[in-house]
């Protein structure tokens, strides 16, 4: 961390996913000056010491603010991708699910016939984000691995509903980073990214005028 400090890095990302995860991201909000991000869902399953079918939707909620409690900056939850979504992924992709939260998050709904909880409970997580002044990353868990699966239902329907929960999260007055788009193939860019000029208070991810 100091290293990377020194060669100007404005921002850090704690992946952390193996031993006392909250002890060292207490160390690292307290000592570093950069702005520090973390992912709750991975360090659920390494925090909580069980079956990740056996973490509940409460716990799921708790770690996201146990994050915020310790001081990070930003955090990325995989909020977009609902149970209604597994069964196109898994019949129509070449890939899968390529996104590390988005598989585990997946995982957990098949295994327990939940909801995602951070789509269920996303006001909650926002009450948490505007409590300790957090800014949320929504991940792309349906983002495609491969250029044959680009601009797929999947992908669109997520952005969709990522562009929904970012306007959710501005009338809380959380901030919002987006996380994507991707593999594409380069005549897709410009149409998923986008070109034109936009207002200040639009999602930056596409503009759906374009589909």
């Amino acid at each position: 961390m100091n290293r990377a400090v020194a060669m100007g890095a404005e921002s850090i990302m704690d992946l952390s996913s193996f031993g006392d995860t909250r002890v060292f991201r207490r160390r690292l909000t307290a000592e570093c000056p950069a702005i520090i991000g973390t992912v709750p869902i991975y360090d659920a399953v390494v925090y909580y010491h069980k079956a990740l079918k056996e973490i509940t939707t409460e716990e799921w909620l708790d770690i996201v603010r146990m994050h915020a409690e310790d001081g990070v900056d930003f955090m990325t939850i995989t909020a977009a991708s609902t149970g209604q979504r597994q069964s196109a992924l898994r019949n129509r992709r070449l890939t899968n699910i390529v996104s590390r939260g988005g598989s585990i998050i997946f995982a957990w709904m098949e295994m327990t016939g939940k909801e995602n909880p951070f789509y269920e409970h996303f006001d909650d997580i926002l009450e948490i984000c505007r409590e300790y002044d957090v800014t949320l990353s929504l991940g792309d868990a349906c983002r495609p691995g491969c250029l044959k699966d680009a601009s797929d239902i999947s992908q669109i329907e997520e952005l969709v509903t990522l562009g929904e929960l970012t306007r959710r999260a501005w009338e809380k007055d959380v901030q919002v980073i987006i996380e994507g788009p991707g593999h594409m193939p380069l005549n897709q860019i410009e149409p998923i990214c986008g070109s034109r000029r936009r207002s200040a208070r639009e999602p930056r991810f596409m503009f759906w005028d374009r589909w």
